[in-house]
C-alpha cells in the first residue's frame, strides 16, 4: 500500500487545504524510526489546528504552527510500523476518526497524511 504512494513526490502548495506543506521541524522522530517528517498534507494541518482550538486555545493563538508541530509529535508517539513501510496511528476521534499515516518519501523522510 505504501510503496506506490512513497514513490510519488509531494507537491508543495501554499494553500492551507490540499497539497503538501513543508514540515518546519527537520529533526528525526524516535517514534518514527528516527526519520524526520518532510511534508504534511494541507488538510491534516487544518485538522491539527482545529484540534488545538479545543485542547489549548492559548497555544493555538500564540503560535499555531509550533503548537500543531507539538501535537503531531505527540500523535506520532502512538504510531506503529505498518506492512510495506511507514507508520500509522489508531484512528483519532478529533480528526474524523481517521488514523494518521507517516509514509516514506524515498529520501529517508516521512510524509504525514490521513
Amino acid at each position: 500500500m505504501f510503496d506506490a504512494l512513497a514513490s510519488a513526490a509531494p507537491v508543495r502548495s501554499p494553500a492551507p487545504v490540499g497539497g503538501w506543506l513543508p514540515y518546519p521541524d527537520p529533526l528525526p522522530h524516535a517514534a518514527l524510526g528516527n526519520a524526520p517528517i518532510a511534508y504534511v498534507a494541507g488538510g491534516l494541518w487544518v485538522g491539527l489546528r482545529a484540534m488545538l482550538l479545543g485542547l489549548d486555545p492559548a497555544a493555538a493563538e500564540h503560535d499555531a504552527t509550533e503548537a500543531a508541530c507539538d501535537l503531531l509529535r505527540l500523535l506520532a508517539l502512538t504510531a506503529v510500523p505498518v506492512l510495506g513501510g511507514g507508520f500509522a496511528t489508531l484512528p483519532v476521534a478529533e480528526l474524523d476518526h481517521r488514523p494518521l499515516l507517516f509514509r516514506p518519501d524515498g529520501l529517508h523522510r516521512l510524509i504525514a497524511s490521513q
